[in-house]
């Protein structure tokens, strides 16, 4: 018997855990309702250079099977939704068999009338991270659930050539503190692997306090402290404390309209390959602007911080996203999601190449069409980009042409 590889293996522990602990969120699983569907997608693709290489001769024409399994169940207290994706990529001519699979599981569990239990488990892994990695849950794999958001997902793994698989545990802890005002504490663990000697692993934790005060109606304070530890295995320089404090502010600006703002410093302490600590400071903040209503939604997202990455080491890394969605009748949805991401350079450019900057652009939008209750038809074009200081700008083009049947509950 074939065994699964080693980054497989871990990613489907940590999944394991977490759907253990979510299950011991909801004691009365007995009652509680649920739904579960397997969403199977078959198609044509064509893409200029699927794995952003460098040359000529980079484009291919294959078949893609995509396979979308979900679990929401619910309790009067509790919720717990798993979801999984598996993508089955073969060219033709070149390039061959190639799988990316992603998984995960989430948890809220409320204790009392004024606290709250959420958990979330991520794990990804691919060939090409730049096309999986970075555009999100999409909303049907969870069924609109509330997913708590994961760490951070390290935007210069689009450069590495090889396999990445990026494995992530976070949970938080809610509590009112009166009627006005609330404290949150986080907590997370993760661990990147790649299979390329261009990039590192490492792993990394993170403990963070967010203080909410509501002022008006509409209007709410938010102060956030966030501290993190990078430790790159296999050497000792690049190691490193961050601390991200932000304060800001949450206003409605509408009944769909809602914005949340903050902004203030990354302090990283960065050991040196001769042992020393090298101390910077970046500004740092983040940005939501979401409109949501019965049809869709448009958002609109933006951060700055400072984070470990596989290329650049401990750095600043800054990121805008947007995603739309929207159902146009019975029948027609739309959806387009789009990243761009840039690192600054690294703390410390080491002799093994990881100084440089690194760039990326990821887009991708589906225009879906039910044929029957269960069967749709789809188109996905996509475009992925990276750029770094050594290697260049590579880009891929790419179009998704097929066909998706639901197994189990659509509503």
């Amino acid at each position: 018997m074939t065994s699964l590889p080693l980054s497989y293996r871990r990613g489907l522990c940590g999944v394991s855990f977490a759907a253990a602990a979510s299950l011991c969120l909801s004691p009365v699983v007995a009652r509680a309702q649920s739904r579960a569907n397997v969403d199977v997608s078959a198609g044509a693709t064509a893409a200029s250079n699927p794995y952003l290489l460098d040359g000529p001769n980079t484009s291919a024409v294959g078949v893609n099977l995509t396979v979308r399994p979900s679990l929401a169940v619910e309790t009067g207290t509790s919720s717990v939704t798993f979801w999984g994706g598996l993508s089955l990529e073969e060219f033709f001519d070149k390039y061959g068999l190639d799988g990316s699979v992603q998984l995960g599981a989430a948890g809220e569990h409320r204790i009392d009338e004024k606290t709250t239990l959420s958990t979330n488990v991520d794990f990804r892994s691919s060939k090409s991270a730049a096309r999986q990695f970075y555009l999100g849950t999409p909303a049907d794999i969870v069924g609109q659930s509330q997913v708590p958001a994961s760490s951070p997902i390290d935007p210069t793994l689009a450069n590495v050539a090889g396999r990445s698989s990026r494995l992530s545990v976070n949970g938080s802890l809610k509590h009112l503190l009166d009627p006005k005002s609330s404290l949150v504490a986080s907590a997370g663990v993760g661990l990147t692997r790649v299979s390329s000697g261009s990039g590192r692993d490492y792993r990394d934790s993170n403990f963070g306090l967010e203080y909410t005060r509501t002022l008006s109606e509409t209007t709410s304070a938010v102060v956030t402290v966030n501290g993190g530890y990078a430790n790159y295995l296999g050497q000792r320089a690049g190691d490193g404390l961050f601390v991200t404090s932000l304060v800001g502010v949450d206003h409605q600006l509408s009944q769909t309209l809602h914005f949340s703002g903050q902004i203030g410093a990354s302090i990283a302490a960065v050991e040196s390959p001769s042992g020393n600590r090298e101390t910077t400071v970046a500004w740092a903040g983040n940005l939501d602007l979401c409109d949501k209503d019965g049809r869709g939604s448009a958002c609109l997202t933006g951060t700055r911080a400072t984070q470990p990455t596989s290329f650049g080491g401990l750095t600043t890394v800054s990121s805008v996203g947007l995603s739309y969605a929207r159902t146009f009748g019975p029948r027609d949805t739309a959806s387009v999601t789009a990243v761009y991401a840039r690192t600054s350079q690294a703390r410390l450019p080491f002799s093994t190449g990881l100084g440089r900057r690194s760039e990326l652009v990821s887009v991708s939008g589906t225009y879906r069409r039910k044929l029957a209750e269960r069967v749709a038809a789809f188109v996905t074009p996509s475009f992925a980009s990276v750029n770094d200081d050594q290697s260049g700008r590579r880009q891929n083009y790419q179009a998704l042409l097929g066909v998706s049947y639901i197994f189990g509950r659509t509503r």
